[in-house]
């Protein structure tokens, strides 16, 4: 009887400690794209009606933007603008949406402290003077 009196404190323990909460959580995209971010390539790739590949080209561009809680600064080399924009969940996949800007609504591929990609999807040529089905624009950005 006392083997199994001095067992139950021991098994207690053992849930307990079982049953933390994780607290290693990430931030949310929210607080992480708040800061400046200097874009480090810029890809654009034009496929074709069956899904291949005609056109690739890497652009050095001068661009940088920058979050707060609603709005954006976006700074080109030719000029600077600004607006808002909003995050949003659509079928699993983060999207940022500019208003007044012609990116519209673009997937925020990838976040973190220090990195952001954002790809645009455009049907036919796109911004490019390439024609094609459509257009996948990659940009990596660095935080500042």
């Amino acid at each position: 009887m006392m083997k199994k009196l001095l067992l139950l404190p021991i098994v207690l323990l053992l849930l307990l400690t079982a049953c933390k909460k994780d607290e290693d959580t990430e931030p949310a995209v929210s607080e992480l794209i708040k800061g400046r971010w200097e874009l480090v390539t810029f890809k654009n790739v034009v496929y074709d009606a069956k899904g291949e590949k005609v056109h690739e080209a890497e652009l050095e561009l001068n661009i940088s933007y920058e979050f707060t809680e609603t709005e954006y600064r976006l700074t080109t080399s030719q000029d600077e603008r600004t607006g808002t924009y909003r995050l949003y969940k659509k079928e699993g996949k983060q999207y940022i949406s500019f208003a007044d800007h012609e990116a519209g609504q673009s997937q925020i591929a990838s976040i973190s402290d220090t990195k952001l990609v954002i790809v645009l999807e455009y049907d036919g040529g796109g911004p490019s003077s390439q024609s094609g089905s459509r257009t996948v624009v990659t940009q990596e950005f660095k935080k500042m």
